[in-house]
């Protein structure tokens, strides 16, 4: 039946939503589940009910028909599931509470709104694969992850109290540098070629994932102070400043830097002894602890080069036969 042009609120069990029409009117109504189980896919006989709550407990397959136009979810105390957020309105509010709760799909943006998964170790997946505007929230847990898709940009989200960051398999996202520095600051997946670009955003000090292969900080609008000490083979673009990067034992020839503009340095170890793959940086500071050449290649960008050995505790042969 109809509700009335109020603010209603109509209790029911799960099973009983099959095969009943449930319209909400005017109001900003409520649907509440009186019990928990396997909700699955709303009926989509439920029309112009704004939120739903969970009871508390363990609900799971939680989808939205395209009839029903609901902006809000709150969630009970146990571990809530919501499969994919599509046909959920923008505006509205997801609270999840307690318990370690999971958004499977977050598969389109929800400008204005906010999701919060509240207490306990959540996950938040993107399948959105463009701009997320939506305000995200982990929660009060300690391992809270959210995962991004390729094309993923969280640079326009207010983004908090994620400590993990999952990225699909050789994924490309975007997010602002303090984004970047808190997401890539705990447990990172990335099982392919991963890139993270930060947005025009201010720099500062970053320390890279080991498992991040490629990070563009030409958008950046003050210098970057990058510890790679524990990536191998990566790939940098720097941001057109002051850049500072601390290679430790893991810069080689193998990987690809291109620092821009600005006056830039390396910071290297002895397990970098060429220049190769290296472009328009302006001082290389050399920490050798063991005897080892160093050797310049043609560094095309004609600006004055320094080559600094004197923080190295052992000899250093340079080789400039190439230098340009």
């Amino acid at each position: 039946g109809n509700t009335t042009n109020e603010a209603d609120t109509i209790t029911s069990a799960i099973a009983s939503l099959t095969g009943s029409t449930i319209t909400g009117g005017a109001g900003a109504d409520n649907l509440v589940l009186s019990d928990v189980g396997a909700i699955g896919a709303l009926a989509a006989t439920v029309t112009e009910v704004e939120t739903l709550t969970l009871a508390d407990g363990t609900n799971t397959g939680l989808q939205f028909n395209a009839a029903g136009v609901f902006t809000s979810v709150t969630g009970g105390t146990g571990a809530d599931t919501i499969a994919d957020t599509a046909n959920l309105d923008a505006g509205g509010t997801i609270s999840l509470g307690g318990g370690d709760d999971v958004i499977t799909a977050l598969s389109a943006n929800l400008a204005l709104s906010t999701i919060d998964m509240g207490a306990g170790n959540d996950s938040l997946t993107s399948t959105v694969g463009g701009a997320i505007t939506t305000t995200l929230v982990g929660g009060a847990g300690t391992n809270d992850v959210i995962s991004l898709a390729t094309g993923d940009d969280i640079s326009g989200a207010a983004v908090s109290g994620f400590e993990d960051l999952t990225l699909a398999n050789n994924a490309s996202v975007i997010a602002t540098f303090a984004q970047t520095v808190a997401l890539t600051g705990g447990t990172v997946t990335a099982a392919g070629g991963e890139t993270v670009t930060p947005s025009a955003s201010a720099g500062g000090s970053i320390t890279l994932s080991s498992v991040i292969e490629t990070y563009n900080f030409a958008n950046v609008t003050s210098a970057v102070t990058a510890d790679a000490s524990a990536t191998a083979n990566f790939t940098i673009t720097g941001s057109g400043s002051a850049d500072s990067i601390a290679l430790g034992a893991a810069g080689t020839a193998a990987d690809t830097i291109n620092t821009l503009a600005g006056t830039d340095t390396i910071v290297a170890t002895g397990a970098l002894t060429t220049d190769a793959g290296y472009t328009n940086m302006e001082v290389f500071d050399l920490n050798y602890a063991t005897a080892a050449t160093f050797t310049t290649g043609a560094l095309a960008t004609l600006e004055p080069v320094s080559i600094d050995a004197s923080d190295s505790t052992a000899a250093v042969a340079i080789n400039a036969a190439d230098y340009n």
